[in-house]
């Protein structure tokens, strides 16, 4: 799994069951990988201990996934304001 753009969530919730750190190495690779392809490395680690930290404040689940994904969408709809302030300055 290392290496690709993808990765097999049925394999990895196997393994969160199964191997949980076998789960944890492969999981911390992706992030790695997710950070490192960033162009500035440090707003990788910034988004990633904002996600963790999301995801700890809220129980494991649906509404660990409701709640990230409307923190991505108000970080997206501030980045476009931004853009949008700087195209027209």
């Amino acid at each position: 799994m290392q290496g690709n753009d993808f990765f097999d969530f049925d394999l990895l919730a196997k393994l969160s069951a199964d191997a949980p750190s076998e789960f944890a190495k492969i999981r911390d690779g992706l992030i790695q990988q997710a950070i490192h392809s960033f162009r500035i490395q440090e707003d990788g680690y910034r988004l990633q201990g904002e996600i963790d930290l999301e995801r700890m404040s809220h129980a494991v689940g649906t509404q660990t996934c409701a709640a990230l994904a409307y923190k991505i969408k108000d970080m997206v709809e501030q980045m476009h304001l931004l853009a949008e302030a700087l195209r027209v300055e």
